[in-house]
C-alpha cells in the first residue's frame, strides 16, 4: 500500500487550512497514495508548546459535519483517510482525580464515540 504522509504549517483561517489541506490530499492520490495520513491538528494553529489554557479548545474532536466533505474527497480522491483518536484509559483513571466510576463511565463513553466516528467515515 502506498501511503502519504502531510505535514504542513497552519494559519488562524481554519477555511484555508482545510483547502490547502485538501489540495494535498488529491496531489498524493494522484501520485498513487492508497492512505493519506494528517497530522494531529490540522484546523488551526498549533498550540501544544505551551500550557495555555485559553487555547485548550482548539484541540476539537472532528465536527461530523466534516465528514461529508470527507467522504467526497475520500470519493473523488480514492484516498483513505487514518483517523487519531485521543489516548483514553478505559480502566477510569485520571491524571487529577485518580480513579472513580464516573471517569470510567466517560472514559467508555468517549470510546464508543470515536469508535462510531471512524465507522461513519468509512
Amino acid at each position: 500500500m502506498k501511503t502519504g504522509i502531510i505535514q504542513q504549517s497552519n494559519t488562524a483561517n481554519i477555511e484555508d487550512n482545510i483547502s490547502r489541506l485538501q489540495s494535498k490530499i488529491r496531489l498524493l492520490a494522484d501520485e498513487g497514495a492508497e492512505l493519506v495520513i494528517l497530522q494531529e491538528l490540522h484546523n488551526g494553529l498549533y498550540f501544544c508548546q505551551t500550557e495555555d489554557v485559553a487555547v485548550f479548545d482548539q484541540a476539537e474532536t472532528i465536527p461530523k459535519e466534516h465528514f461529508k466533505e470527507m467522504r467526497q474527497l475520500m470519493k473523488i480522491s480514492g484516498v483513505r483517510p487514518s483517523m487519531h483518536a485521543p489516548i483514553i484509559d478505559p480502566a477510569g483513571f485520571n491524571e487529577k482525580e485518580g480513579w472513580s466510576q464516573q471517569n470510567m463511565k466517560d472514559n467508555e463513553r468517549r470510546m464508543f464515540e470515536n469508535i462510531e466516528k471512524a465507522y461513519e467515515l468509512d
